[in-house]
């Protein structure tokens, strides 16, 4: 698994615990719904600045958010050499 996947993992466990929708974590990310359907899938490569209105939106620090994403098993599998 790569890090775009766990990104997108992270993005919509975050979004189905706080019980929203990828329509309305657009409208609160100003994100358009199907880029936020892609980052789930982990299709896309996103900036720091779309990771940041995420976490914003999904009302989590920018900094908690990079720790869900560590503390997802499939992350330390990558750092493994």
């Amino acid at each position: 698994m790569n890090l775009q996947k766990i990104f997108g993992e992270t993005i919509r466990k975050k979004r189905l615990e706080k019980k929203i929708s990828q329509v309305t974590l657009s409208f609160e990310s100003d994100i358009d719904r199907t880029y936020i359907s892609g980052i789930e899938k982990g299709e896309r490569n996103i900036s720091i600045q779309v990771a940041y209105k995420l976490a914003s939106a999904l009302q989590i620090s920018f900094s908690d958010l990079i720790k869900e994403i560590e503390n997802h098993g499939e992350y330390h599998k990558l750092h493994k050499s």
